[in-house]
């Protein structure tokens, strides 16, 4: 063999590797044709994606959902919906738009879900946080992403393609806003479930 044509097969080599690392996997929602990548930092931690969901409006694919948790803190044996509700472990929630979204409508839809899902919404400690999260909310378009992360202390990130948009203090809106899909009352039992499937 050549000098060429072993540098050549190394570099092949070389790419395959890197494409089956984790770092590199991506896992896809079906029905939107998204993908996601299988892992992510989420404050300098490693987090795995736990499962992956889609959101629809009537007949209306709206965004895909993916979540994700410290690699470290998943215990396949408990109950995955109290691992993601739990302050401590670092998470990310990735809402992958597949239309297009004005500001008012992201709002109007956060703050329902936030009414149900925190106690005593009106008049819980919470609702100056909420409302600032609400106001940081911006128009989407299509192939454009929402990140949240959720770090110990209950520390909110808010993160707009790519752009920090805000940034709380607040474990009872951190709860608030990851029940919206993985809570009591979340708005799609088929989000609820896809975003653990990989936690079993």
């Amino acid at each position: 063999m050549s000098r060429r044509s072993f540098l050549f097969s190394m570099f092949l080599l070389v790419i395959t590797l890197f494409s089956l690392s984790p770092s590199y996997a991506q896992v896809a929602e079906p029905s939107s044709g998204v993908s996601f990548p299988a892992q992510v930092n989420v404050g300098g931690t490693n987090a795995t994606i736990t499962g992956v969901g889609l959101r629809k409006r009537a007949i209306f694919k709206v965004y895909a959902i993916a979540s994700y948790m410290d690699s470290s803190k998943i215990n396949k044996a408990a109950d995955p919906y109290t691992q993601l509700l739990t302050d401590g472990p670092a998470k990310q929630i990735t809402m992958h738009f597949v239309r297009d979204v004005d500001a008012a409508s992201i709002r109007s839809a956060f703050e329902d879900s936030l009414k149900n899902n925190i106690p005593s919404y009106a008049t819980s400690p919470a609702k100056k946080n909420a409302d600032a999260f609400l106001a940081a909310q911006v128009d989407m378009k299509t192939n454009q992403e929402i990140v949240l992360h959720w770090t110990q202390g209950g520390k909110i990130d808010l993160v707009v393609n790519g752009q920090s948009k805000a940034s709380f203090t607040d474990p009872v809106l951190a709860r608030g806003i990851w029940s919206i899909w993985l809570g009591a009352s979340p708005i799609s039992g088929d989000i609820k479930t896809g975003l653990v499937t990989k936690m079993k």
